[in-house]
């Protein structure tokens, strides 16, 4: 019976393993441009007619995504074993609050930011 429940519980662990490691995500930071670039490319093919962003998203003080007024929420994801991206990953957050007018230049105005 114990060796039944030992083969039960390393068989649980492997399928665990396996699933967290190939499947499991986690946020990925995006630039100001990538955001830009997602954010029109959302209005091309849905017909969203939003002026600006109701939230951008950000993590560990970094941009992750963002909700669009139409109620779009967009969050940049990546698989646990996947490589970060350099670009993405530098800091950026701190460049556009500092830098509002060049955000507004590439069309985003957003009314809020949200730590997640």
């Amino acid at each position: 019976m114990l060796e039944l429940l030992v083969w039960a519980f390393w068989s649980v662990f492997g399928a665990y393993s396996i699933w967290y490691f190939s499947q499991a995500e986690t946020l990925q930071p995006v630039s100001i441009y990538d955001l830009t670039l997602t954010w029109e490319l959302h209005k091309l093919q849905t017909g969203c007619n939003a002026s600006r962003l109701n939230c951008l998203f950000a993590k560990n003080g970094e941009i992750v995504g963002f909700d669009c007024e139409c109620g779009y929420r967009f969050l940049q994801k990546r698989i646990l074993t996947q490589k970060a991206n350099e670009y993405a990953s530098r800091s950026i957050f701190a460049d556009v609050l500092r830098a509002r007018s060049s955000s507004q230049e590439l069309g985003i105005h957003y009314s809020c930011i949200k730590e997640i």
